[in-house]
Parts: C-alpha cells; sequence; structure tokens
C-alpha cells in the first residue's frame, strides 16, 4: 500500500479495510492485515506491505467490476466498429 501519510497511526498487524471513499469498492470490505511499513527518508509518504485476507492461491472464482465505456466507443465482438464511430470517422 502506497501513499500512507507519515503522520499516520498505522501499525504492523492493523486491519486493513476499504473506506468506500472513491466509490470503487463498498465500505469496510477486509483486505488484509499491516504486515511491514517501510519509511524512506526524505520521502514524503510511507508504505506498507499487506497480508492478503485470504490465500489468493486458493480462490477459484473472481469478480472484475470495472466502469464501462460508453456505448459508442465499443467495438463489436469481431472488432469492427459499431455505426456511431463510424459516423465519427467519416466526419
Amino acid at each position: 500500500m502506497k501513499y500512507i501519510p507519515l503522520l499516520s497511526a498505522a501499525r504492523v498487524g492493523d486491519t486493513v479495510v476499504t473506506s468506500g471513499l472513491t466509490g470503487g469498492f463498498p465500505k469496510g470490505l477486509v483486505i488484509g492485515s499491516v504486515r511491514s511499513i517501510e519509511r524512506v527518508e526524505g520521502d514524503l509518504f510511507q508504505s506498507a506491505n499487506i497480508t492478503p485476507e485470504v490465500d489468493v492461491s486458493k480462490l477459484e472464482e473472481v469478480l472484475v467490476i470495472s466502469t464501462p465505456r460508453p456505448f459508442d466507443e465499443r467495438a463489436t465482438d469481431d472488432g469492427s466498429l459499431l455505426p456511431k464511430q463510424l459516423e465519427k470517422r467519416e466526419r
């Protein structure tokens, strides 16, 4: 985990959870625990190594959530452009 403020109270063993502030993930999902904290003299931030809550090598399924592109920017399954994309290129 990067960009942890130097004045943060983070300590080894702390539980890391999602904040929900960015809208990308719901608040309160447990990510893991702080394994170590790294501070480099002169840096404005510190970083932490996180031990995942789950053994990712044993996951059988995952769900990837992303923000879709607007419909008129997508290509079809065969890689051809959609009609709105063709209109934009013809102009």
